[in-house]
């Protein structure tokens, strides 16, 4: 075959033409660049519906396309690569952006598989823009890791559906569960297949001071869709709860009834961090009280448990007991409780002067049932706070609450680095 180098560029441009305006007349497209930023997206104008677009990423490029659909309608978005056949990209991760290049949405592995997908409703003005990118290019500069060849499609999408919403309580008082303070509720709701597997993270969130919640998008900020779900809600020291799988018609708003968490007989709450440790360190006096909620006197065993991460060591982490407060003594305390009563527990560790800045030490508590082997019979578990190190202020006690947010904040952006 003769090469490119030696066909006259004027007789190569009307090939490329004439090849172009095929594929647009059988309602696909071809990736034409210089397109890799969202001012500079190719224009496709107005498109019919299905529409089908091919397209090669270059290591380090993002492909943008501007087009035009009916205001208001529903899409569905899918970008496809290696997992189908339908080209060599390896992870596509796809986004949407209005006419203005603002993110309205973006997806990765959202069909199942490694491909993308996604759907969304056309903005006001009929015009949107998709980003065709790899894994995991959030913000669509072209950080993605793999490159190749995709196929991008647009078609009629399925209907939105939603809100699903209700409330989280105590199965014992029928009182709200608060997920902004003790004991943090949340939850998480899933999408079932066939084989009734609800499987399928779509999203999650702590619940208000009323023990409420409401889903009205996914975790990448689509409209939910008519389908099958389930909700799985968890709080500290509550035994975890989902509901029966239910289905979600089209248009349809859902309340479900309270979703009742069951309280374990052994609790800890009025949680004590230590607070105002000397900026180079020093001692850590916290405590907590743990209440007995059943009918008999319990005989126990309570210990906390340190871990601390980007210490600055040789392996930069370590895990460690604490001892009782105004002791050495790192041994787990023995404990008697009589029903319906409460007891303060006192713990100390020593955070020393040469922790690395930027750790992240964290504290919990244990109780267990009996004195011999308790350690294989907890009975409760709490979260109690963590403290950081950083070069401007030093050290610094968070609440739980606070460690939580962050917490959340971090898995969010982890999510949508793996999905």
């Amino acid at each position: 075959m003769q090469s490119l180098a030696l066909i006259p560029k004027k007789l190569v441009l009307t090939l490329s033409f004439v090849f172009i305006s095929l594929s647009t007349a059988f309602g696909q497209e071809m990736d034409v660049e210089s397109n890799n930023t969202c001012p500079a997206a190719q224009e496709i104008g107005t498109v019919t519906l299905p529409f089908t677009l091919d397209g090669i990423l270059d290591p380090a490029d993002v492909d943008f396309f501007r087009l035009a659909l009916t205001p208001d309608s529903r899409v569905r978005i899918d970008l496809e690569g290696e997992t189908t056949g339908n080209g060599t990209l390896a992870d596509p991760f796809v986004g949407v952006f209005d006419s203005a290049c603002n993110l309205i949405a973006l997806d990765d592995d959202g069909s199942g598989s490694l491909n993308s997908r996604l759907t969304f409703t056309v903005p006001a003005d009929g015009v949107f823009v998709l980003a065709a990118s790899s894994c995991c290019d959030d913000a669509f500069v072209g950080a993605g890791g793999s490159d190749g060849t995709y196929q991008l499609s647009v078609t009629l999408g399925p209907p939105s559906a939603g809100p699903i919403s209700g409330r989280v309580v105590d199965t014992d008082t029928g009182e709200p569960l608060p997920g902004d303070s003790p004991p943090f509720a949340s939850v998480e709701l899933n999408r079932c297949n066939s084989d009734g597997e609800c499987s399928e993270f779509v999203n999650f969130q702590s619940t208000d001071v009323e023990g409420r919640f409401r889903f009205e998008i996914d975790f990448n900020g689509n409209d939910l869709t008519a389908g099958t779900y389930q909700l799985n809600a968890l709080a500290d020291q509550f035994e975890s709860t989902q509901t029966e799988i239910f289905e979600l018609g089209a248009g349809e708003d859902l309340e479900v009834s309270d979703i009742k968490l069951i309280p374990p007989p052994i609790q800890f709450n009025n949680i004590q961090p230590c607070d105002n440790l000397p900026r180079r360190g020093g001692t850590c006096d916290y405590s907590a009280t743990i209440s007995n909620r059943t009918s008999t006197q319990f005989r126990g065993t309570v210990w906390s448990i340190v871990n601390a991460s980007g210490t600055g060591g040789f392996n930069d982490f370590t895990t460690f007991q604490t001892g009782k407060s105004g002791t050495n003594n790192p041994r787990p305390q023995q404990v008697k409780i009589a029903p319906g009563r409460s007891r303060v527990v006192n713990f100390k560790f020593e955070v020393p002067f040469t922790v690395a800045s930027g750790a992240s030490i964290c504290a919990d508590v244990y109780a267990a049932q009996g004195r011999k082997n308790a350690q294989f019979d907890t009975v409760a578990q709490q979260f109690l706070f963590c403290i950081e190190k950083d070069s401007a202020s030093g050290l610094r006690t968070m609440s739980a609450g606070e460690a939580r947010k962050q917490f959340r904040e971090k898995f969010k952006r982890s999510m949508r680095r793996s999905r």
